[in-house]
Formats: C-alpha cells, structure tokens, sequence
C-alpha cells in the first residue's frame, strides 16, 4: 500500500474477497454499513443528523439513538444532562436526516476559529456550540472536548481530545457542599442548612451554650458550671475586637464573669465588667497576650423553706458537754464541771472556768 496516502478509510465488517476501492487519495473497503475512518490526523465515525435543522461543521454532537450500526446524533448542550456527554464534533455540514462524519479524536482542519486564541482549551456550550470559557453553576455540566491548534477564520483547525464523558466533578455552588445521600451518591447540600438540621443555629439566643440531647444538639441557657468562652490575643484584631490592649468585648453577666491573662485569673479588682458588653483591663496588657474571659449563667437553685420546731429547754446535755442558758440570754458552755465559755445575746464570748482546758477546745 502506498504509503504517501492521507486517508484510509476502513469500513467495518470486512470479509474475504471484499474489494478495495481508491476514492479521492482515500482506501475503502467496500460491503459495509459502517465506517471507521482512520487517517493521519484523526478518528472519524459516520454519524446520522436526526435534529430538524443543519447542524455545520464543527458542531459538537452527543447520541440521541442509533439507525442499525450508526449513531444518531443532535447538537450537545451543557445544560441538560439528556444533551450531554458529547460524543464528538461534525468534519461537515449535515442537513437533517443526512448522514456524515464525526471526529472522536484527532484534528478538525478547515473551519472558522477566529474567535478563540491559539491553545485555548475548548468545552462544551449551548445549542452545540464550544466555548474557551469553563461553564459554571451546579446546573451547568463541564466537559473539556480539546484545544485550539490554530486560529484563522479559513483554515483554523481543533484537536478533539475529550469526547465521550463529563467531568467526574461537576460545578459547586458557593456555599454548598457535597454530601453522600441515602444511595450512597454523591449530591449537594447548602453547608448553612445541614449545619443547621443538627446544631439548630437559627434557634439559638445570645449567651446559649450547645448541649448534646442524647440523640441530637440543641442551645440551652448555660448552667452553674457551663460557660462561655471569648479568647482573645491582644494586637489581633477579631471580629468586634479592634486590637486594643485594654478593652474587649463579650457579652456577660454583671458579676458572672472571670477574665484570665496569659493563664492567670485576675482579681475583680484588675478590672471593669459592669457594660455587659465589654471588659476593660485596669493595666493595658502587652501584645500577643492569651485574653480568656469566662462568662457563666448560674442554674436556678430552689431550696425549699425549712420548718422549725420550738424547744423550750434550759439545759441540754451532749456528751460530757452541757450548754446551759439562764433565761437571760446567756449561754453556758461547760465540760466536766468547768465552764469553758459564756455567749451573750450580743454574740461576744466571755472565757470563764479552766482557762487551760478552753485553750483545747
């Protein structure tokens, strides 16, 4: 076979005793529906235009259904799943119903590219049109079908090099994540909302702590030992925080609040907590101090009131002790016939009897 061919097109089904026929610089095997092309530059597949209108050289092409052994085709859009992947680019213009060629791999010669720039990267758009811009949006599917050899609006050419699939990973919304569902397929989820199933955010109020319910999270009002805790270092700028090295703001309770420097609690004294919002260091801390400010809500404690029994006694005995009172609002103290200590009514001790035994009380 000559060897300075540029075409050899070889038709699919060959048995022994077909012909070979030379068409044009091109070899075809004749006795055959279907034909593969192979040349020098390119893979090309006979396809079937079963769309109602044109579709030109160069439009990028996915399956719709097959007529016997050749594949029917319609323009690829990548804003539908049912028009995607792309399963190559037209060589030729093919009226509707018409038959001809569709380049899988290789080079596309002949046709206008004046509007993309040389090893542009080519994707998929709308209506089968290409695209030198990524699609974006998770509604939007992305399939890199090749790249810009030359730009001219004659004799530009492509190299088709993606055709037959999408990309495994699709677009993401800002905001969403992807998540396995119950089929254990990927899909997309907003971040906010699943956060929101589980911790409930959009519920909660200023000063709630998250509490684990046994079976799920939910905000609760902090307890005698819970607590909130606002760090802060000093120079670093947070949030409301601008950096300064004497004020930081939290929000508290007034009298419910332990401030910490580097690790050290401060004395109520070392500092100003009666805003609320704010706690203001007596003694500017240095840069890059640890600022910890614990605010905590007591949990309401209710003791119930106590009944008392009067017991009108002038003596009780415990022990080796007795306590004695006079009718005069005097209370005796005494032990082993010594009196250690006499209480008034005005709470003042009076030392009587053994002054050595009274010192071993």
């Amino acid at each position: 076979m000559a060897t300075n061919e540029k075409n050899f097109r070889i038709k699919k089904g060959l048995t022994v005793g077909d012909g070979i026929i030379v068409e044009g610089g091109a070899v075809d095997f004749t006795n055959a529906s279907e034909i593969l092309g192979i040349n020098a530059d390119s893979i090309i597949e006979t396809v079937k235009n079963v769309s109602a209108g044109t579709l030109t050289k160069g439009t990028v092409v996915y399956q719709s259904g097959s007529t016997g052994t050749v594949a029917e085709v319609e323009a690829a859009d990548n804003t539908s799943a049912s028009t995607m992947p792309a399963i190559g680019v037209l060589n030729e213009d093919l009226t509707a119903g018409s038959e001809g060629e569709a380049v899988f791999m290789g080079k596309i010669a002949s046709m206008d590219t004046s509007s993309f720039s040389a090893g542009d990267t080519l994707y998929v758009g709308t209506s089968g049109a290409l695209t030198a811009t990524a699609p974006t949006g998770e509604s939007t599917l992305v399939q890199n079908i090749g790249k810009v050899i030359k730009s001219h609006a004659v004799s530009g050419s492509l190299l088709i090099t993606g055709a037959g699939r999408s990309n495994a990973t699709p677009n993401l919304n800002d905001g969403n994540i992807f998540i396995g569902n119950a089929s254990n397929q990927s899909s997309t989820s907003s971040f906010n909302d699943l956060v929101d199933a589980h911790v409930n955010v959009s519920t909660a109020t200023t000063g709630q702590i998250l509490k684990w319910t046994g079976s799920d999270y939910d905000w609760d009002d902090a307890g005698a030992s819970e607590k909130a805790v606002t760090e802060y270092n000093v120079g670093t700028s947070a949030g409301s925080y601008t950096g300064s090295t004497t004020d930081f703001p939290v929000n508290y309770t007034v009298g419910q609040v332990y401030v910490f420097v580097n690790g050290n609690r401060l004395q109520a004294s070392d500092f100003t907590a009666t805003s609320g919002t704010n706690i203001v260091l007596a003694v500017a801390a240095s840069a890059n101090d640890a600022i910890a400010i614990e605010a905590f809500t007591p949990s309401n404690i209710v003791i119930d009131s106590p009944t008392y029994t009067s017991v009108d006694v002038t003596t009780i005995t415990l022990g080796n002790w007795t306590f004695a009172q006079d009718g005069s609002g005097h209370l005796t103290i005494s032990t082993g016939g010594n009196v250690k200590a006499k209480l008034e009514t005005d709470g003042d001790f009076l030392v009587a009897g053994d002054m050595t035994a009274f010192a071993t009380l």
